[in-house]
Order: structure tokens, then C-alpha cells, then sequence
């Protein structure tokens, strides 16, 4: 794969993470958030790295601006996510508007405007087990992901014969910044292998970022909690 990675939510957690591990190899990486402080942080001097401030729930059309400052684009990390959890009669407007843009409307936005630019590129999405198998509590959430995982697969048809490969990674509980450390102990037990790092996630998109023959996939990373 050629051209700049854009990677989205690279302030902190998993993406930053991935976003780390890009600029130790060389790639050139647009590093997107809303904070622009923690970017500068992570961009340093680093001649490979662009700094692109964006609240994407507000406007997610952030492939021209992307190229512009970095050239053609190679490929797409969207690790921006929230997790604005509450039972049914809890759920507020907001926090249905935020979750549903934020996960599935700018993807799909930049995978149109990645569409339209005519160019090959490798698309992965940070999904969720929560995607696959909800839970009660975290309803708009599961069902955000659900249509994330959805939309993965239909774009790798889709757009599969301009050459671009669309993958998605479902990591289960992750210790990030968007997990309370309550919840982190909670769900503990129901992980075999323990709760995650930010490098396993990483690890994971990195390898479909440049895996030739994946497309469609949806790559569990759960320390065995979906395994029974």
C-alpha cells in the first residue's frame, strides 16, 4: 500500500496507538482528532506526520482536507469512537445523534469521498464484540458498531473491483481511557487471556492495513471472550 494513512481518534487509546506505531515505520500518517494539543504532542518533529483538528460528528468530509496536507491517500484507520452508555429510558437524543454519526456516518462519508477520489486504498474500522454481541446497558453503542461491521462488509464488495479492501478489527474490553476502571474489573473474568492493550489492537490493524487478501473481514481480538 502506498500513499498516507489517515488515522482518526489518534489523540489517545487505540488509535493513537496505531498512529504511534505507523510513524516508527516511516509511514506518513495524517493524525486526526478534536484536540489539537495531544497531536502536536504525538507529531513532534516527525517530517511523516500531519496534524488535521476535526470534530467528526460535525463534519467528517476530511479526505481533501487529508490530502492536501499529506498527498494521495493510501489508506484509512477509523478508530474514533465514544462510548455514551445508559439503559433504554436513559438514552438521549444526543447521545443517539453522536454515536450514530460518529460510527457509522463518517465512515461511510470518508469511504464515499476515498470512493470518489478514484484511488485503491485499504479501509479498517475499529468495531466492537459489542457489534457481534450486545449487551444490556449499551444498546445505541452495540447497535452503532453492529451497523459498523455491516457496513465493512458490504463496502469490501463494493468496492472491491477499484482495488480497495475494507477490514474491521471487534477488540473486546480494552484498557483505554473510554473504560472506567469499574467496568474494567468487571469484565475481567469473562476475558480468558485478560483485558486488552492498545498495541493488541494495533497490532491487528496494522496487519490489515496491509494484508493483499483481506477484505470483508471482520478480525475478533477479544482474549477469548466470544470463544464459548
Amino acid at each position: 500500500m502506498s500513499g498516507a494513512v489517515v488515522v482518526t481518534g489518534a489523540s489517545r487509546g487505540i488509535g493513537r496507538r496505531i498512529a504511534e506505531e505507523l510513524l516508527d515505520r516511516s509511514r506518513p500518517v495524517v493524525l486526526v482528532a478534536r484536540s489539537r494539543e495531544p497531536l502536536e504532542e504525538l507529531a513532534g518533529d516527525r517530517e511523516n506526520a500531519f496534524v488535521l483538528t476535526r470534530d467528526l460528528v460535525d463534519d467528517p468530509d476530511i479526505v481533501g482536507p487529508a490530502t492536501k496536507l499529506a498527498g494521495p491517500l493510501g489508506g484509512l484507520v477509523h478508530a474514533a469512537g465514544v462510548a455514551l452508555h445508559a439503559p433504554l429510558a436513559e438514552v438521549t437524543d444526543r447521545q443517539i445523534e453522536v454515536m450514530h454519526r460518529l460510527h457509522f456516518v463518517a465512515p461511510l462519508v470518508m469511504a464515499r469521498s476515498l470512493a470518489r477520489a478514484g484511488r485503491a486504498a485499504s479501509i479498517v474500522h475499529i468495531a466492537s464484540t459489542l457489534g457481534l454481541r450486545p449487551a444490556p446497558g449499551r444498546l445505541v453503542y452495540s447497535a452503532t458498531k453492529a451497523a459498523l461491521i455491516s457496513m465493512t462488509r458490504t463496502l469490501a464488495l463494493e468496492l472491491a473491483s477499484s482495488g480497495t479492501r475494507v477490514n474491521a478489527v471487534a477488540p473486546g474490553a480494552v484498557d483505554t481511557e473510554m473504560m472506567s476502571r469499574a467496568d474494567l474489573e468487571a469484565l475481567a473474568p469473562r476475558h480468558p487471556l485478560g483485558i486488552g492493550a492498545p498495541s493488541d489492537v494495533a497490532g491487528a490493524a496494522l496487519y490489515l492495513l496491509d494484508a493483499p487478501w483481506a477484505t470483508g473481514t471482520i478480525l475478533t481480538l477479544d482474549g477469548g471472550l466470544t470463544a464459548g
